[in-house]
């Protein structure tokens, strides 16, 4: 399944309509879409209709309910032109109830909201907010074509906008009903084909079948070497427990990586030592702020390893791990993966980027996010695509950018993760997230696919243990224990 962005789905509606098919027969075509999605059998049905092509396909969409002898209102609020006004024009022959917003008492069963499309940016201006506000406040049953009106197509940035109980997407999902406000808004989501090309853009939509993709199959004449080595670095005085997280979520992929190896503070290596368990443990020089550049180190870890992240818990010797980070993704042929405190190191001089031979993932929330490319975080989530991508062009890496939906992207192409949820904003999950993605492309797994893969994986992990603890109860650790059941489950 593809997602796409409210300019990707202009264009590819611009090539449709370059391709023979008339922008009225599309109008009528997300229409039917819509009737084709919903039991209507009640007594009465509203449609409130903006000036725009939204509008015109409510205007449509009355006229098959009428069609189909449904008795209908349609409210206007504004007055409509182009296919929209050929759709009110031929509402209006058919004898239906067109009356201006004002007469609206809001009182019916189903209100079908076709005030504003994918296209909407910016702020509702009071008119508006005063009809989705009775909208919301109505007690009926609501749908929303293609999109909540309110909601921003791309960013899902719309507190303000419908919270419909049925959202039919036309075409496709956008991104909008997945990021920002959209999960919250968009009640149940259905998507129509109306017969539109959107084969040449977009981003993956992460499901199960990911899985099965980068897990390569095990055969028998193998051995450890056969599936790579992870190698993670990370732990301080302050936070052993991260480092901790990540080798757990290793050590429990049952189809992952053959070897892995935990690199800490020598000064931490004692506390560590009982959790390692199938890992090799090694301890690295430090000083009373953390870990410290030494170039032996690090050349030792990165011989034959596939994989390596850093940044778990790593403290703030931001200089010591801008060095060790600096000759990691020098390496040739190397998969370096950096969170959490590698970031904050990163975040002081990213240009430490600029020069990169290794395959290099980073992977920010937010505000991470915000402090490396100088931005406020509201700046982030108002286009967090176009920043991702933005950025992974700039200096040459993969960006996975977290949020309850999870968007990664090498500047060019991506996939987005959308079953996220409050069950894993808790501190860890990060961690564990790094370790699986680790574990993953330690066997060979393209490393864009493998932050796809890892981030879905622990994502069910997480949404299925919030059925036994509650969302606000579920640990890091429960995740990291259960990510081996959701693989098996999907090969």
């Amino acid at each position: 399944m593809k997602i796409l962005t409210d300019e990707q789905m202009r264009k590819c509606d611009r090539d449709a309509i370059m391709s023979g098919i008339s922008s009225r027969e599309l109008m009528y075509r997300a229409a039917q879409s819509v009737y084709d999605s919903h039991d209507w059998h009640c007594k009465c049905i509203y449609i409130i209709c903006g000036k725009g092509n939204n509008g015109g396909d409510g205007y449509a969409l009355a006229c098959i309910l009428n069609a189909n002898g449904y008795k209908v209102k349609v409210y206007y609020i504004e007055n409509n032109k182009g296919d929209a006004l050929y759709y009110r024009d031929r509402a209006l022959l058919e004898k239906i109830d067109i009356s201006d917003i004002s007469d609206c008492d809001y009182r019916c069963d189903i209100i079908v909201d076709c005030i504003f499309g994918t296209g909407f940016k910016g702020a509702i201006d009071c008119r508006y907010s005063d009809i989705i506000d009775n909208i919301n406040k109505s007690g009926a049953y609501i749908v929303s074509v293609d999109i909540p009106s309110g909601l921003n197509g791309t960013s899902g940035i719309g507190l303000g906008s419908v919270k419909a109980d049925k959202t039919v997407a036309i075409q496709c999902a956008k991104t909008g009903h997945y990021l920002g406000d959209g999960k919250d808004r968009c009640g149940q989501l259905i998507i129509k084909d109306i017969g539109i090309d959107i084969s040449n853009c977009g981003y993956r939509y992460v499901d199960g079948e990911l899985i099965d993709y980068v897990f390569a199959k095990r055969l028998s004449n193998s051995n450890k070497s056969t599936f790579g080595k992870s190698v993670v670095i990370g732990g301080c005085i302050n936070y052993c427990g991260a480092v901790k997280l990540a080798n757990i979520a290793l050590c429990s992929m049952r189809a992952g990586c053959g070897l892995s190896t935990l690199a800490v503070p020598r000064n931490i290596a004692p506390c560590i030592g009982e959790a390692v368990m199938e890992s090799t443990l090694y301890p690295l020089n430090c000083n009373e702020d953390g870990v410290v550049y030494d170039c032996n180190d690090i050349d030792e870890l990165a011989r034959g390893a596939s994989v390596v992240v850093i940044g778990m818990g790593l403290g703030r010797n931001v200089k010591e791990i801008q060095a060790i980070i600096k000759h990691l993704i020098s390496i040739k042929g190397l998969k370096v993966i950096i969170d959490a405190d590698g970031l904050n190191a990163l975040s002081a001089d990213v240009d430490i980027l600029k020069n990169i031979a290794a395959d290099v993932l980073i992977t920010p929330h937010p505000k991470e996010m915000s402090r490396l490319c100088g931005l406020q975080v509201q700046d982030v989530l108002a286009d967090p695509i176009a920043i991702a991508e933005s950025f992974a062009r700039e200096y040459n890496v993969n960006v996975l950018l977290k949020g309850s939906s999870t968007f990664i992207t090498d500047g060019t192409c991506g996939y987005i993760m959308t079953e996220g949820g409050s069950f894993l904003s808790k501190g860890g999950n990060g961690d564990v997230l790094s370790g699986a993605i680790a574990g993953i492309a330690a066997q060979g797994a393209q490393l864009l696919a493998s932050a796809a893969a890892a981030s879905y994986i622990c994502a069910v992990c997480g949404k299925e243990k919030s059925k036994v603890y509650g969302e606000q109860g579920v640990l890091p650790s429960d995740i990291a224990v259960s990510i081996a059941e959701i693989v098996k489950r999907n090969r």
